[in-house]
């Protein structure tokens, strides 16, 4: 390559019309097949912060880039300056100036040809320009909002710290990136697990955001000194610890993969929206690196100039107003009869009756998603927490309504909250099951007709195996009869009861819910009661009904009793063997599929735990419980109750495939 560079030096100083300086460096740019890209941008960012940049062939905007046949020729370089060159369908390259390269005169770049994009139902790795934005509009979802119509696409990054790849969602069919990452890219980790290697820590393995183009907004931002028009935010959740140098790569990545994209001028540019005042701080303090990369970005004020608040889903809801943190959101009890104010927007949603944002949000934001999906009022509201409107109210039953026109909050009485919740009850609705159906099924032998007897996942990830072949997950699955056996053989005793009334305290629950649970769980152990049993005497207990902390202590007994039951042997045997057939001692992943999911207005998406096993290590037929047991979430009870899905017709099967 040393060669190369100094033949493709010596031409471009024949072909600069200026002639050889003694000042100047000349720049050879290759593509990995040797010929010069056909156009170019060159981004030259001094040692003292100044930045010049040129976009080739086309008129000189300055002296001290100029665009010959081979590249370009820079002047007035001093070591240390950092030169960028981006090109389409090249990967782009920064390099610095040294010393030594300056003595020579010379450098030569080649730029990695980029693989091939890849399209299908479920995603794209890139748009050429040829496609467009039409291509980006195909995987968006769409609406209009208080800045005109607005195009989102969500996007998730593998491999981050090895050879990325990044993949844009087909945001109608998956608005989520964890239901996209673990249907569609097969990864296995609970929620928490995903958070963690998404949205925490420089080390993450993976990032993921959403790109929004707004095709009629026009906006003054500082970092490009112009108007902007058209242009594609790279946006990310707001309790993402995201920092300027994991911007700026996915801003690279996505940048050389979106081929409509401009790379100069006003139009359709890429801009990082930090989001925080942290994160905006954070990109002013690195203002210089972002101009290096001629990489911009916008301030939410810019963005958002003028705009207080932002109706995002209209209705009505009845509940106590609370104020809660994202911290403070996870460890709390809460339900629909609550309506929460939120200081800063968390990762997830449980159910709320409604929410009020001190944050703006996106269209896709989790919040709003949620909101969506249960059809409850949700309100970003610059400075809620504080408002006169709300805070006068925190902590009293109230009447909140959300609408075209604006928002509404005002006290209400216990009466008229009542007869709101009884007004919403849905029609019920018994999900289905075979709990005949016997065997551990290869992937290959199921279709999504098999749903009914194991479940939407397993058969939907049965489908992908055959539409995608080896790039979907392999495995098989244990049918709902598993579970069913299961939970009628076993009986509740009173060494299980004590146990699960340790635990409930351990976990940091009151004392008195914890014995109250007790006793419900004893009563059942004297009577002999199956785990069925069991659950139906919880169900038509009156008081749980009612009662939001017990009745999370109680399911809380429920799962550690289903934990800890006792797996049939010969069963146990099979599951194991059935494993070790198929994956060896390699780690599989036990994914659960129930029957209350993709019901009519519920997909149910997300409410369950899938776990890890390994022979010889955690057997499967160990950890199937933990899976079985996240029936009697708290969170999937009441998402179940609040559509009025009955949870006694509930079964568990479960997709095993290699982790």
């Amino acid at each position: 390559m040393r060669g190369l560079g100094a033949v493709a030096a010596l031409t471009a100083v024949a072909c600069d019309p200026a002639g050889p300086a003694s000042d100047a460096l000349h720049v050879a740019i290759r593509t990995e097949t040797g010929a010069v890209p056909e156009s170019y941008r060159v981004v030259l960012a001094r040692s003292d912060a100044t930045v010049v940049a040129q976009t080739c062939p086309g008129e000189t905007s300055d002296d001290s880039i100029g665009c010959t046949r081979e590249g370009v020729v820079l002047r007035d370089v001093e070591a240390g300056a950092e030169l960028t060159i981006k090109a389409r369908g090249s990967g782009f390259v920064t390099e610095l100036i040294s010393a030594e390269i300056l003595r020579t005169g010379t450098l030569s770049v080649e730029l990695p040809q980029l693989a091939p994009f890849e399209t299908n139902a479920h995603y794209g790795t890139g748009l050429t320009a040829e496609a467009g934005i039409d291509a980006f509009l195909d995987l968006a979802a769409s609406e209009t909002t208080e800045l005109g119509p607005v195009h989102s696409v969500k996007f998730y990054i593998a491999d981050l710290r090895g050879s990325p790849e990044l993949y844009l969602q087909n945001t109608r069919r998956y608005p989520l990136h964890y239901d996209f990452a673990r249907l569609v890219l097969g990864v296995a980790a609970s929620r928490e697990q995903f958070a963690q290697r998404t949205y925490r820590g420089e080390n993450r393995s993976a990032l993921a955001g959403t790109l929004v183009y707004r095709p009629e907004l026009r906006f003054e931002t500082a970092s490009a000194g112009t108007e902007l028009r058209g242009a594609v935010t790279l946006e990310f959740l707001l309790i993402d610890d995201l920092s300027p140098e994991l911007a700026l790569t996915a801003h690279r990545l996505i940048e050389e993969r979106l081929g409509f994209l401009h790379l100069d001028g006003a139009e359709q540019r890429l801009v990082y929206l930090p989001g925080t005042s942290a994160r905006e701080q954070a990109a002013t303090a690195e203002v210089a690196r972002f101009r290096a990369r001629e990489a911009l970005f916008a301030m939410n004020a810019e963005l958002y100039a003028g705009i207080e608040q932002q109706i995002l889903n209209p209705g009505v809801a009845y509940g106590t107003l609370r104020r809660l943190t994202p911290e403070e959101l996870a460890t709390t009890i809460v339900s629909f009869r609550d309506i929460v104010v939120l200081p800063s927007l968390p990762d997830d949603l449980p159910l709320v009756g409604g929410t009020i944002t001190d944050d703006l949000q996106t269209p896709l934001a989790h919040v709003n998603l949620a909101a969506r999906a249960r059809g409850t009022p949700n309100l970003a509201l610059r400075g809620a927490s504080t408002d006169p409107r709300v805070e006068p109210l925190l902590g009293k039953l109230v009447r909140f309504e959300v609408s075209e026109s604006g928002f509404s909050l005002t006290e209400t009485t216990l009466e008229e909250a009542e007869a709101f919740w009884k007004s919403r009850v849905r029609e019920p609705q018994v999900p289905d099951a075979d709990v005949d159906f016997e065997g551990l099924p290869g992937f290959e032998s199921l279709g999504f007709e098999d749903s009914i007897r194991v479940g939407v996942k397993a058969a939907n990830l049965a489908e992908l195996r055959r539409l995608l072949g080896d790039d979907a997950p392999d495995g098989f699955a244990v049918p709902f009869s598993a579970y069913h056996a299961y939970m009628m053989e076993n009986r509740v005793t009173s060494a299980l009861c004590a146990e699960a009334r340790a635990d409930c305290e351990e976990e940091g629950r009151a004392a008195s819910l914890c014995e109250a649970a007790l006793e419900r769980c004893t009563a059942s152990a004297a009577d002999g009661a199956s785990f069925y049993e069991f659950v139906d005497r919880f169900l038509d207990d009156p008081e749980l009904a009612v009662d939001t902390a017990l009745r999370e202590a109680c399911l809380d007994t429920v799962r550690y009793l289903v934990k800890h039951g006792e797996v049939a042997p010969e069963f146990a045997a099979r599951l194991d063997s059935r494993v070790e057939e198929v994956f060896g001692t390699a780690q599989v992943r036990l994914r659960s599929s129930t029957n209350a999911e993709d019901l009519p207005g519920f997909s149910g998406a997300g409410l369950y735990e899938s776990v890890s096993a390994e022979i010889g290590v955690r057997l499967p037929s160990s950890r199937i419980r933990d899976v079985w047991a996240s029936v009697w979430l708290f969170r999937a009870f009441e998402e179940r109750a609040f559509w009025n899905i009955d949870s006694r017709a509930v079964r568990m099967a479960v997709a095993v495939n290699r982790a």
